[in-house]
């Protein structure tokens, strides 16, 4: 997917440290990429991890299901690129998965 260009900075600054997070945790990082406009009731994502270690990171927002050519919060693209990490290792919500979320929003921050 394409970036818009006022988001290339910043998506290569939060993938960058993603990797380097991936690697010190031993996550199965494979892929990260921009995620196209979310489509249909999946409008307030911010985001997908697959099993297989393919992460996609909207970067633009959507308010009440229409779609803004407004950039999300770079705090709000951290903070979702920390809990798409945290999916690597826990494929759900549960207490372990949000103990290891707060632990990767420490890890990113600590690497900005």
């Amino acid at each position: 997917m394409d970036l818009h260009p006022d988001d290339v900075l910043l998506f290569s600054e939060v993938a960058a440290t993603m990797r380097i997070v991936a690697r010190n945790y031993e996550l199965p990082l494979r892929h990260i990429s921009g995620m196209p406009i979310p489509r249909n009731k999946m409008f307030n994502r911010l985001g997908d991890c697959t099993g297989t270690g393919d992460i996609r990171l909207v970067l633009r927002c959507c308010d009440n299901g229409v779609w803004e050519d407004v950039p999300l919060s770079p705090d709000k693209i951290w903070d979702t690129a920390a809990h798409e990490l945290a999916h690597l290792r826990h494929m759900n919500h549960g207490p372990e998965f949000q103990d290891f979320c707060e632990e990767m929003q420490v890890a990113m921050n600590n690497q900005r």
